[in-house]
């Protein structure tokens, strides 16, 4: 005990210094965020589809849903829980689950679903998307035409609807599969109207998908699958002019003219493969 002006100063022991209990949410939300991007890393995807369909290469990381109208608990239950551990961590996370996964659909029915499901907010982080598009074939009874309609308009309003919805959207991969025996492979048929709703335009008032950066297309018909002619020139040709109008469809949805879509594929139609005009019929011949 000290005196100082005849007053007794007692000592008083330092006090201490209260550390934070370590732990992930007391990590710099800088850090939190980076790991948030390392856990939900590119490569996870998330299929609505038929039982037993494969929608492109399996993946290791992939959750699928069968059924046909989908119940959003379920969607929540599965998609979410694992990442959403506590709200705080729910909360930052679910932007990175909704950016890094890939949705993968093969009809409108399910397009639709999903898009009624996750909130507004949610939407806004989708970033990927994959569509598996089957083209209505060719009937065989003439009554039947409308069905084919109905298909078509269904693809057609609900790619509207997801180009307009997902406004984030920044890449789509896009399968399609026709068994029509007289395919003609012109950006002007009625079966790619669907896809045409992702497509920049040149005013940007009237494109509805304004972040796309990428488009992949690939093209099934009947004329392009392995073994399909006995002359492998003829085969090359047909595989060969496949692979140019897929490119022509990317080109154009990502706001090329049909014209300069079209320049690769029309240049190797008039000069390289003349002489199967005959045989494949796949655009002008000149007859």
């Amino acid at each position: 005990m000290n005196k100082k002006g005849g007053l007794s100063v007692r000592a008083r022991p330092a006090s201490k210094v209260k550390k934070k209990p370590p732990g992930f949410l007391n990590l710099p939300g800088e850090l939190r965020n980076q790991i948030y991007d390392y856990y939900f890393q590119q490569g996870f995807k998330c299929e609505f589809a038929e039982k037993d369909a494969k929608l492109g290469r399996k993946q290791r990381d992939s959750l699928k849903f069968f059924m046909r109208k989908l119940n959003s608990c379920d969607v929540q239950a599965s998609c979410e829980k694992r990442f959403a551990p506590i709200a705080t961590v729910y909360a930052e996370s679910i932007r990175f689950l909704y950016e890094n996964t890939t949705f993968a659909f093969d009809s409108p029915n399910r397009i639709v679903s999903f898009l009624n499901i996750p909130l507004a907010t949610n939407l806004a982080h989708v970033t990927r998307i994959q569509l598996y598009y089957r083209v209505y074939g060719d009937p065989k009874r003439t009554e039947d035409i409308r069905w084919k309609q109905k298909h078509r308009d269904s693809w057609s309003r609900t790619c509207k609807a997801a180009a307009k919805q997902l406004v984030n959207l920044q890449h789509v991969n896009i399968w399609i599969c026709t068994r029509e025996t007289s395919v003609r492979l012109d950006l002007h048929e009625p079966w790619l109207k669907p896809m045409c709703w992702f497509r920049k335009r040149l005013d940007p008032r009237k494109t509805l998908a304004k972040a796309l950066k990428t488009a992949n297309v690939r093209i099934d018909t009947m004329w392009n699958r392995q073994g399909v002619f006995t002359d492998k020139r003829l085969q090359w040709a047909s595989e060969h002019l496949h692979e140019l109008f897929e490119e022509a469809i990317s080109s154009m949805i990502l706001g090329a003219t049909v014209e300069v879509a079209m320049k690769d594929f029309n240049h190797a139609w008039d000069n390289q493969y003349v002489q199967w005009h005959h045989h494949l019929q796949f655009a002008r011949t000149g007859w």
